[in-house]
């Protein structure tokens, strides 16, 4: 998250995680540094994706970048019928996750969110999520050969 023109000095290889604009632009200034350069992508637990397959979802997440968990789990063919950003590093509260079993029971939704956001939770809230039906997507790293 530092700017990368700190950075360089520091950075032996690249690894780019994500296809756009802002990966092929660190991709070239790091050719042009004589750095070398890796893509990857994460790709979503197919198990998991196969039990949400079909389901009406409301996903939610407070990680830096909520919309590309959206997008995964829409590139995986499932069916977002809401989603709930929250800021990154949310300290998720009772009623946030109290408002989301709410929403999902009243809307015929099946919550789902990240790893990274079910470990923030605080054991008797990730009690309560697990009560919910909240399914947690886990992801894995591939290197693009």
């Amino acid at each position: 998250r530092a700017p990368m023109h700190t950075q360089w000095a520091h950075v032996d290889r690249v690894l780019i995680v994500a296809p756009g604009e802002a990966g092929e632009r660190v991709a070239r200034e790091a050719n042009a540094r004589g750095k070398h350069v890796e893509f990857a992508r994460l790709v979503p637990d197919e198990a998991v994706v196969a039990a949400l397959r079909g389901r009406r979802l409301m996903a939610f997440a407070g990680i830096g970048r909520p919309d590309k968990f959206f997008a995964t789990l829409e590139e995986a063919g499932l069916s977002l019928a809401a989603r709930q950003a929250f800021p990154d590093h949310h300290p998720f509260s009772r009623s946030d996750i109290e408002a989301l079993a709410k929403r999902g029971e009243r809307e015929g939704l099946r919550l789902v969110t990240t790893e990274k956001d079910m470990v923030r939770l605080a054991p008797d809230l990730r009690t309560r999520a697990v009560e919910a039906g909240v399914a947690v997507l886990p992801v894995r790293l591939v290197i693009q050969a």
